[in-house]
């Protein structure tokens, strides 16, 4: 490559003093360097993303009842606090409550405030173990056929054995005067339960009703009984009739 570009220069220059002219020495440029290659700019970082905040929970509507218990009022409670009732029995379904704006007391499972509470509660009871003990009998009208209507009272015993026992007497004002039947209840006891607030009691027992000058009158009963727990410490019978335990 060098040998030709000689060869090419001394040409020139003898044309050019065959002409009477010089000749201009050429000019070697030094190659074009490019520019260099400028990276773009970095798009400015973002701001963190804030965290999402959820929106402010629904205020809980404040609740304040009174139930009824051994045949009192007691409370007001409030949610928190019937929760717990109910939890531990002493708040049912068939449990009697009041509340401002009610006109009067009502079974809780009628009351809107408290059905989510009767609803998310379940209530395990060993209904044997729960009617273990004595348990007394509200004063009740006792319809008595050919002679009138009585007033009965009845004490109950339930034991840890299946055993059962009871005792009661009825008073009556008949066309002859007053007068007073005794009865007693012998005999063996099942039990289960009925949902969260009621027992099945399924008796085996001997009904003995004796009055003065009579002969007693004994009967089997072998009927299933519903017993809808109120509180831990009142039941109500398919009669209506309460019952406390001492």
């Amino acid at each position: 490559m060098l040998s030709i570009r000689f060869q090419i220069l001394a040409s020139a220059a003898l044309l050019s003093a065959a002409l009477g002219g010089s000749y201009p020495a050429f000019a070697q440029t030094e190659p074009t360097t490019p520019p260099a290659i400028v990276p773009p700019a970095a798009p400015p970082a973002l701001p963190p993303a804030l965290p999402v905040a959820p929106p402010p929970l629904p205020a809980v509507p404040s609740i304040s009842v009174f139930v009824a218990q051994n045949g009192a009022p007691t409370g007001p409670f409030d949610a928190t606090q019937l929760t717990e009732l109910a939890r531990t029995g002493a708040l049912a379904a068939g449990t009697m409550v009041w509340q401002e704006g009610m006109a009067d007391w009502a079974a809780a499972s009628t009351v809107d405030a408290l059905k989510t509470i009767l609803a998310d509660t379940t209530v395990t009871l060993d209904p044997m173990q729960y009617l273990q003990g004595t348990w007394v009998s509200a004063p009740t009208s006792v319809p008595m056929e050919g002679i009138g209507n009585g007033i009965g009272n009845m004490v109950v015993n339930y034991e840890a054995s299946g055993a059962v026992s009871g005792y009661g007497t009825i008073n009556v004002e008949s066309a002859y005067g007053p007068m007073q039947l005794t009865v007693t209840v012998q005999g063996t006891y099942t039990a289960q339960m009925s949902g969260t607030d009621a027992i099945i009691v399924t008796p085996n027992v001997q009904i003995t009703v004796s009055m003065p000058g009579q002969v007693p009158n004994v009967e089997p009963d072998k009927t299933p009984q519903r017993l809808t727990i109120l509180s831990p410490n009142t039941l109500r019978d398919d009669e209506g009739v309460i019952y406390t335990k001492q």
